[in-house]
């Protein structure tokens, strides 16, 4: 929470005291010492500030919130993939100055930067209509294909941790199908390695132990493997809707 930098009450400890961050310093007020900010000054420093310019959410909260807008909004207009290069350092090249325009746009304190930024971003934007119309036409359904994937991928790996541990151990994730060049650089385990301890194993010579009895080892719930699958097939299926939901718009405008 943090402590007023006027009257020093401390909100972490006084939990009916709201403070608020401040945009322009590095101060936080409680609520009562905002009001005079209305005067025109940070009333714990005296730089020029006003109500607007506090807020409940710390200042690198909104700094993060501030990137990510912008984030958004340049991936938009430079949306060209890896295989529209003909060699990986260009691809490399490309990704270094979209990050470059991104950093600039979101923490440059300069106007004239950030401006002169601006118009190269409108410059390319003109430049490249068709090509970027074209990606945001195709949005929408590589979107709804991200979904299809993560509820398959996310219903599979529900079965597979309720499932018992004989058969959860004989599991091939799709992950490794689509590492497969990686993986096959991992060294191989010595000749007769035995399996790490964390690994999960059987209890009674090689016999699978009940579902119910292994999941509620360690005082955890029966359903917990459920509703922790639950919780991230969900978070991920939100993702996917709210970036769908963005690409529709923007197919409509276009």
């Amino acid at each position: 929470m943090g402590e007023c930098a006027r009257c020093h009450v401390d909100g972490y400890r006084e939990n009916e005291v709201r403070i608020y961050f401040s945009g322009c310093c590095d101060c936080r007020l409680c609520s009562r010492c905002l009001q005079l900010a209305k005067a025109g000054a940070c009333p714990g420093c005296g730089i020029r500030a006003r109500v607007e310019d506090f807020s409940t959410d710390p200042r690198e909260s909104r700094e993060v919130d501030k990137e990510m807008k912008v984030r958004r909004q340049i991936k938009q207009i430079y949306c060209k993939k890896e295989q529209d290069f003909a060699t990986p350092d260009e691809w490399d090249e490309y990704l270094m100055m979209r990050e470059d325009i991104i950093y600039k746009l979101a923490h440059s304190s300069l106007k004239d930067e950030v401006q002169e930024t601006w118009r190269q971003v409108e410059r390319y934007k003109a430049q490249h209509a068709l090509d970027i119309r074209q990606v945001q036409k195709q949005q929408p359904h590589k979107i709804l294909e991200k979904m299809a994937a993560v509820i398959t991928a996310e219903g599979d790996f529900a079965g597979r941790v309720n499932a018992d541990w004989a058969a959860a151990a004989q599991f091939h994730h799709p992950l490794q199908d689509q590492y497969n060049d990686l993986l096959k650089e991992l060294p191989e385990s010595p000749v007769g390695a035995r399996t790490s301890p964390m690994a999960p194993q059987p209890l009674l010579a090689g016999s699978a132990p009940a579902t119910g009895a292994v999941q509620s080892g360690g005082g955890q719930e029966p359903d917990i493997g459920l509703q922790k699958a639950r919780y991230f097939f969900l978070a991920d299926l939100s993702s996917l809707a709210s970036d769908f939901s963005v690409a529709a718009k923007l197919q409509k405008r276009s």
